[in-house]
């Protein structure tokens, strides 16, 4: 392995003088180093562009690894002006593996960009003719390749190199073989696929169109290296077989509408203070099935509101745990607002700014069978929130300290009442008014 040391301070003046004069490739001479296949580098101190080249012998996948470092690109040649798409890459174990397909004496020009110290480089290849082999996958046999939809909500699978592949279906071919066909997406981070299998079993369940236990699959067809096209299994086709998870706990009437509203009967207006019990302040979700109470261990439901969508002098947001408000009573989850002040000042007393909006979450609720419940959002577990507008009425009524007097909206037909701007409001709905001189909450 060749070993390079590099002063970290004159790299970094370097760096910074490089920045600074925004010197171009074209206008400096780049000192190219040569690699061969297999080969080893390891950097020693900051190195920030890397240039290198290497010429294969053969042709095939050359496979770049690196560890500590965040890029690589490609150029068309040694002008390093041009270039070439962006390269995929594998990503795992703190190391990064990038696969190019090459042809033989052919030159190839890369450029590692680096912001670590250290790092190293490491060339091979891969032969043609080499299919693809699938080395992960979820759920596997862990979860006893049983689907989830509550949790995760799709399904994962990685190869050891680049693939290509022609069609990826989703089925259930004890079921007069229902199918569809989906759309895997290519996770850079992670080097694996994702297929969203949520919505479409949530559909195949509810109507009654695959039961729990059912056969599940994935078949992915035209699959193939994507360096040579040596295809995998011979046939290019892979088939995936999972189990269908049973038909899960939601909200009664669902969570949300089409267009991702939400349909749950949160209050319309959140007010600074309810009387203890008032019904506006308390939110109840019927849910399918009956919920784990809250005093089991195994019950995770859990709940926060905030308020602010900015920092407070202090770098501070308001945020309420609200789980102790939380009760359940067979299918109903209740959350209980009333009898607290959440005034302005008492939320966010520092704030520069006013905010007109509250986001209420309650999430984590698991069913009697230990079970998360289904919340449509995506990526989302058991999770149901809601942006409501806010509005500070003042505190609790009853401090004297306050001068606000609690009246019904029957008691102010015929009296004379003004808003906090000072203008007559001829009915007044709920808020805080202004009336014979004193403050008063109509309810």
């Amino acid at each position: 392995m060749r070993k390079i040391f590099t002063p970290a301070g004159k790299m970094l003046g370097l760096g910074m003088l490089l920045c600074t004069l925004f010197v171009s490739n074209t206008a400096r001479a780049i000192d190219w180093v040569e690699m061969s296949v297999p080969d080893e580098y390891e950097q020693s101190g900051y190195n920030f562009s890397f240039y290198f080249k290497v010429t294969p012998t053969s042709s095939g996948t050359l496979v770049i690894s690196s560890k500590g470092t965040p890029g690589l690109i490609q150029y068309t040649d040694e002008t390093a002006e041009t270039e070439v798409a962006e390269l995929g890459y594998v990503y795992g174990d703190g190391e990064s593996k990038f696969s190019v397909t090459v042809t033989a004496n052919e030159t190839y020009y890369f450029k590692l960009v680096s912001y670590e110290s250290d790092w190293t480089l490491s060339l091979s290849m891969v032969a043609e003719n080499t299919a693809p082999t699938l080395t992960w996958q979820y759920p596997g046999e862990d979860e006893g390749y049983k689907l989830d939809i509550n949790y995760y909500g799709y399904i994962a699978f990685k190869f050891d190199m680049d693939v290509t592949f022609d069609k990826v279906t989703l089925a259930a071919p004890d079921a007069d073989d229902l199918s569809v066909e989906v759309t895997p997406y290519f996770v850079a981070s992670t080097g694996y696929y994702n297929v969203t299998t949520k919505y479409i079993l949530k559909d195949w369940l509810s109507y009654g169109l695959i039961e729990a236990g059912d056969k599940v699959t994935l078949t992915i067809e035209g699959l193939a290296a994507a360096g040579d096209g040596t295809k995998y299994n011979g046939d290019g086709t892979l088939v995936l077989e999972f189990v269908a998870p049973s038909v899960p706990t939601e909200v009664v009437g669902g969570d949300q509408d089409e267009d991702g509203n939400s349909l749950i009967a949160w209050p319309k207006t959140f007010y600074s203070w309810w009387d203890e019990g008032d019904t506006d302040g308390i939110v109840n979700i019927e849910f399918t099935q009956e919920l784990l109470p809250m005093d089991n261990e195994n019950q995770t439901a859990c709940g926060t509101l905030g308020y602010g969508d900015k920092e407070d002098e202090n770098g501070n947001y308001y945020q309420e745990d609200i789980t102790d408000l939380i009760s359940i009573d067979g299918k109903v989850l209740t959350v209980d607002f009333t009898g607290k002040d959440r005034t302005r000042l008492t939320m966010l007393p520092n704030a520069a700014d006013e905010y007109d909006q509250v986001l209420v979450i309650v999430h984590l609720i698991r069913d009697i069978y230990g079970e998360y419940c289904y919340s449509s959002g995506s990526g989302s577990v058991a999770s149901y929130q809601m942006f409501i507008p806010y509005e500070d009425i003042g505190g609790d009524p009853s401090e004297e300290s306050t001068g606000i007097k609690a009246v019904t909206a029957a008691e102010t037909a015929t009296d004379v009442y003004y808003n906090v701007a000072g203008q007559r409001v001829a009915t007044p709905t709920k808020g805080l008014y202004i009336n014979g001189g004193k403050k008063v909450v109509v309810k």
